[in-house]
């Protein structure tokens, strides 16, 4: 079995359930499932091979979801790209993943410009929207294509989405997430840390190519549908408003986007109560701010420790502990990052990579299906990172007692 699955069992089930949301457009599954085989087909019509790599320049919107998808399902890994990166750094990430084909928004063809020249490997330009340079139409492409799902051999252990970390030092380097990371995320999610259920509506109002794309597995997986608010940019009235329009179930945010929500004066003009879950982290957040958010919007929090080498989660702060109230042991859990999910085992560990004790500080390591495969092509790191067995995840932390990070 192999992420993209996901897709065509929800397809099977809810063909007129709505997947993809955006203002006064609503594209069911059914419909969904076909454009993302027939741009599966597509990539595999140009010379695609299972193994390859697709890079993605996109905003947030339907075409970006299923260009993560398509290249799933052709046996290929996607490259997801975050576009407010300069120039130089998407060509780095194109260059150094070898991808043969990059899907690109029109908005980012001076973009590109600055370095095409530079991005040899690249063998189709796709564009959504107008391109230029001869480049390929996106629909254009889909055209013609088959509607039902193409047939590689796909490995739980092959690349699914090739994510490039935001190193302090040096280039970014790819973590490769396969179809059994991503599968076992979604497992843990629908079993234990937050199960989505169908009629649910996520809303991507961060960027896809990061946690809320990366969210869309165990949604997809139940009928639940994503949905895009009308801004690219986090403007919080377009984020309320898109909440009241699509009937918007949950978020995922990081810390700053959380505080920006609960500073707008617009807050109170807008119908907010289909929200139950926002999904939190990528940063600290202070436990006052915390408690000022569960005191406005509900007990819907639920905070995410991870990284793109183990993402989605590593420990997991759920609803229910997000109750303090005045209980001092409460609050100080409120202040952690929760404890170890079910696919994976936590440990701080200290310089010679030995366990500490309870309450000793030391660097925080990670192990079990929802760890990467390894960097691209950067054999010598990722034999560093992985060293034992463990994910070194150069985070510095401590266990308590209990097991609260």
């Amino acid at each position: 079995m192999h992420v993209g699955h996901f897709l065509s069992r929800a397809a099977l089930r809810y063909p007129d359930r709505p997947a993809w949301l955006e203002r006064d457009l609503t594209i069911p599954f059914r419909e969904a499932e076909a454009r993302v085989n027939r741009l599966a087909h597509a990539l595999l019509s140009l010379g695609g091979q299972p193994g390859d790599r697709v890079a993605m320049l996109l905003p947030n919107g339907p075409q970006g979801l299923e260009t993560i998808l398509a290249p799933m399902k052709g046996g290929m890994g996607v490259v997801p790209m975050n576009i407010r990166l300069h120039p130089s750094e998407h060509a780095y990430m194109v260059n150094d993943s070898g991808a043969f084909a990059l899907i690109y928004g029109e908005e980012f063809s001076e973009h590109l410009a600055q370095v095409r020249e530079t991005l040899t490997r690249v063998k189709h330009f796709i564009c959504v929207g107008r391109g230029g340079r001869g480049d390929l139409a996106y629909e254009a492409v889909l055209d013609g294509q088959p509607e039902t799902p193409p047939d590689p051999t796909i490995e739980p252990d092959d690349l699914a989405w090739l994510f490039y970390t935001s190193g302090t030092t040096g280039n970014p380097k790819g973590a490769m997430l396969t179809h059994r990371n991503l599968i076992t995320m979604a497992e843990q999610f629908l079993l234990t840390i937050n199960p989505a259920r169908p009629g649910d509506v996520l809303l991507h109002a961060a960027p896809i190519t990061h946690g809320s794309g990366i969210s869309i597995f165990h949604h997809i997986a139940v009928g639940a549908a994503s949905a895009f608010p009308a801004t690219r940019a986090f403007d919080p009235p377009r984020i309320f408003e898109a909440i009241q329009r699509h009937r918007a179930t949950t978020l995922f945010l990081v810390p700053t986007m959380i505080n920006l929500l609960l500073a707008s004066p617009d807050r109170t003009r807008y119908d907010l109560s289909s929200l139950h879950t926002i999904f939190y982290g990528g940063a600290p957040m202070y436990v006052e701010q915390l408690l000022e958010a569960v005191r406005t919007f509900g007990p819907i929090f639920v905070q995410l420790f991870g990284q793109g080498e183990a993402p989605m989660a590593c420990t997991c702060l759920p609803k229910e502990e997000h109750l303090a109230g005045d209980d001092p042991v409460k609050l100080k859990r409120l202040a952690s990052a929760g404890r170890e999910t079910p696919a994976v085992r936590v440990r701080v560990v200290d310089d010679e990579d030995r366990e500490v004790p309870a309450g000793q500080m030391g660097e925080i390591v990670a192990r079990g299906d929802l760890v990467m495969k390894g960097y691209w092509n950067k054999p010598e790191a990722t034999a560093d990172t992985l060293r034992g067995g463990w994910l070194h995840t150069g985070d510095i932390g401590c266990l308590d007692a209990d097991g609260y990070l």
